[in-house]
């Protein structure tokens, strides 16, 4: 017994010590990148940020995401890196945008954009449900956690086949993520579920060079929930006194949990206050999403964040 409190102990402490490092981190990166930055020899888009030796160049607090903006002579990058769920939750429902307005002006409406990842009503039901604790030290809970990070990253593959592209000559809306265009994306999950996704774009579709470098703006947007996707068939459960008491979308098989894909709105409490019910999002799937203020807490899911900054390809 006092060995096992021994280890929930280091767990716990391990736990707090990395989230308060992650948290000093953020407060000492400004909110927008200020330099330009080549990218190392190594790069690759592997879904990791290995290669920065998972350092980063910013933490922007409206979308809560690390984020580095890189180049080398032929492409420019963008690596993203996300340990709020919410974020997580919001850029696996909306996909995140990244636009190039290569005049340096952020009205300019003629910009290049891509869009990654995109799953419509088919995205993978991710889910932090009995996610394994990694204890220092202990190669099992270690094993334990690798297995449920490849669970979820077999189901962010096997569903992140396409990107959506916008005002691209010579390039069509909708690519595959195995294109020819020069166009790359991946994510992936590391074992302790914190999110990275990575862009790889040639430098050719936006017309710059390293021979010439000029200052461009850029967007970085989470697009958030798609509304109607939820309102889809959308059920309200109410009290004798009119109150609502559940939100539900999709039906239930006789006898049966809801199946997999549809999703679930249950008020846990403050249904008539002013404040709004507190919900727990779930789906089928097993997903789980705590939203809390009921409607201004899906808000904060369906309304896109995104945040302007500017850049200066890096020479050798």
């Amino acid at each position: 017994m006092k060995k096992l409190l021994n280890s929930n102990f280091k767990f716990t402490l391990s736990a707090l010590l990395l989230g308060i490092c992650f948290t000093a981190n953020a407060q000492k990166l400004p909110n927008v990148q200020l330099t330009s930055v080549r990218a190392p020899s190594s790069i690759k888009m592997d879904g990791k940020a290995a290669e920065w030796d998972y350092q980063f160049q910013a933490y922007n607090n409206a979308t809560n995401v690390f984020y580095t903006l890189s180049n080398d002579d032929n492409n420019l990058y963008l690596t993203v890196r996300a340990t709020d769920q919410s974020a997580i939750n919001k850029i696996l429902r909306g996909g995140i945008t990244f636009t190039i307005n290569t005049s340096g002006k952020k009205n300019d409406k003629s910009g290049a954009s891509i869009t990654y990842p995109i799953f419509g009503t088919d995205r993978p039901r991710i889910t932090y449900k009995n996610m394994p604790e990694i204890i220092p030290g202990n190669t099992v809970s270690v094993k334990r956690a690798d297995s449920f990070m490849y669970a979820n990253n077999a189901m962010l593959d096997a569903k992140s086949k396409n990107i959506i592209t916008k005002g691209i000559p010579g390039v069509d809306t909708i690519i595959s993520v195995y294109n020819e265009d020069g166009i790359k994306a991946v994510e992936a999950f590391d074992n302790k579920m914190v999110y990275t996704c990575e862009f790889a774009v040639s430098l050719k579709h936006f017309g710059l060079s390293v021979d010439n470098p000029t200052k461009f703006a850029y967007n970085f947007k989470l697009n958030g929930i798609n509304i109607d996707d939820i309102m889809k068939n959308i059920k309200i459960t109410q009290g004798p006194n009119g109150e609502v008491t559940a939100v539900s979308v999709g039906d239930k098989p006789a006898g049966g949990p809801p199946v997999s894909g549809n999703v679930s709105f249950t008020v846990m409490s403050g249904a008539s206050t002013g404040a709004g019910p507190k919900m727990d999002l779930s789906t089928g799937g097993g997903e789980s999403i705590k939203v809390i203020g009921g409607p201004a807490g899906v808000q904060s899911l369906t309304s896109p964040t995104d945040f302007w900054g500017e850049y200066t390809l890096a020479k050798k």
